[in-house]
């Protein structure tokens, strides 16, 4: 037995998942009936654990390192891993969650969704995952939007849509005195999803309870976002109803499906307590 679970997260594992990845060993599993942690890293009902560690092959025994989320959103479970032909480790999750298993407000003729695949490693004793670099394929109408400053809540030009890849690099360094940055994504005229950054507490909130849902689930995730060598980077790549966001290169990632109807495409950036220094990269998905 690698490892066992004496009811410490959650009522019962599955999915498990175990390989090594950059000179560790990794065990993922998906438990049930979690309680949720004060520190935000874990949330109540179902979630997934990334248990790093080492493994001794001689005695069987694995000894934890470091225990972490895998993803901290409102849509994923039951992740599993492959090794590519090249060597990396890909992870594909269900972008789905028991709560929500038995609805489906589109109609569509089918049902249930898959994750982006994601590339790991571990980097700093931690667990980091990345889009693979197959996305850059569908790349197109590129726009770059370098040193932009705002405060008032703006559009950019040319930043819209629901099929694109988005990077926003917040430089707090550089913009001391703001505090919050706000991006609202999938909006139009009444419905909005949005990221909210505390940059002063280095928090950040997912929110999609204005994003047009009627359903009595999660529509919020609060997470750890601190900023990195003066700048805190924010990667959301929107695919249609599904938003996956990658917090400072992968070191944080949280999925969400999205209620919003699709015509919803506006984005808007606003801050608080002072402007925000920006760099802003779009790519659509083709």
């Amino acid at each position: 037995m690698i490892d066992s679970n004496h009811d410490e997260y959650g009522k019962m594992w599955e999915c498990p998942d175990f390989f090594s990845l950059d000179g560790v060993q990794v065990l993922l599993v998906s438990p049930q009936e979690m309680r949720a942690t004060a520190d935000s890293e874990f949330h109540a009902g179902e979630g997934t654990v990334a248990l790093l560690g080492w493994y001794d092959p001689t005695t069987h025994a694995f000894a934890r390192h470091k225990v972490q989320a895998i993803d901290y959103g409102l849509d994923f479970y039951a992740p599993q891993t492959t090794l590519s032909p090249d060597g990396r480790r890909i992870m594909v999750a269900w972008m789905q969650s028991w709560a929500t298993v038995n609805h489906d407000p589109s109609h569509r003729p089918w049902f249930g969704r898959m994750t982006l695949p994601r590339e790991l490693s571990v980097r700093d004793g931690r667990l980091y995952q990345q889009p693979v670099r197959e996305l850059q394929s569908l790349w197109r109408d590129t726009a770059l939007l370098p040193g932009v400053k705002v405060e008032e809540t703006t559009a950019l030009p040319g930043i819209e849509g629901r099929s694109l890849d988005l990077t926003v690099t917040v430089h707090t360094a550089q913009c001391p005195d703001c505090r919050r940055f706000s991006l609202r994504f999938a909006a139009d005229d009444t419905l909005y999803n949005e990221i909210r950054c505390d940059l002063d507490r280095g928090e950040l909130a997912f929110d999609r309870s204005h994003g047009g849902s009627r359903r009595d689930i999660p529509h919020t995730r609060h997470i750890k976002a601190e900023p990195k060598n003066g700048k805190l980077t924010l990667r959301l790549i929107l695919d249609k109803d599904c938003a996956e966001l990658f917090v400072n290169d992968g070191e944080r990632a949280l999925s969400a499906v999205l209620d919003t109807p699709l015509p919803a495409g506006k984005i808007f950036f606003s801050a608080d307590g002072g402007p925000a220094c920006l760099d802003v990269v779009q790519h659509r998905l083709s």
